[in-house]
């Protein structure tokens, strides 16, 4: 799954560089850990990839952009009405390292937003940082700069950077 010098997405970082593999014992078991760099070297955390949940995942194919640039296109599900409840709710997806679920966040808090709700900024940011990071991983695999992607993710939902 990871070797030295390929690419990761982690939901929080974004995308990150595997510097190094290495297996250590701890309480007598042997656990493979990769040390991985993101935004250029200003921070490096160490991932037990034995771990379920670990938080980080492989780059997705070029194939699957098309799949997930239509899935952004489909209807948004309703929301729960009180924001520390969408937050929650959404904050789960975002953690849960699946590109479709990342891109549910941006669908539905875009869609919550375009019909005149105002985003709290707990929740205004979330959906910053989702389409950033998305927009940074189709940009790696595309060689199209970021800021366009993002712009062209704006573009789905008929809305400039969403700034209530």
């Amino acid at each position: 799954m990871l070797s030295v010098g390929s690419k990761v997405m982690h939901p929080v970082h974004g995308l990150g560089t595997v510097e190094s593999i290495n297996e250590e014992e701890i309480l007598g078991k042997k656990h493979t850990f990769a040390c991985i760099s993101f935004q250029d070297d200003r921070l490096r955390i160490k991932v037990n990839v034995d771990q379920k949940g670990s938080m980080i995942r492989p780059l997705i194919d070029k194939e699957e952009i098309d799949k997930i640039l239509a899935y952004l296109k489909t209807d948004s599900v309703a929301l729960p009405t009180r924001s520390s409840e969408r937050y929650n709710f959404n904050l789960k997806k975002v953690k849960s390292c699946d590109i479709y679920q990342l891109a549910e966040v941006i669908r539905d808090l875009s869609a919550y937003a375009a019909s005149n709700h105002r985003l709290p900024p707990k929740e205004l940011q979330m959906l910053k940082q989702a389409k950033q990071s998305m927009a940074m991983e189709f940009s790696y695999i595309t060689g199209k700069d970021a800021e366009i992607i993002e712009e062209e993710l704006d573009n789905i939902f008929h809305t400039e950077t969403i700034e209530n």
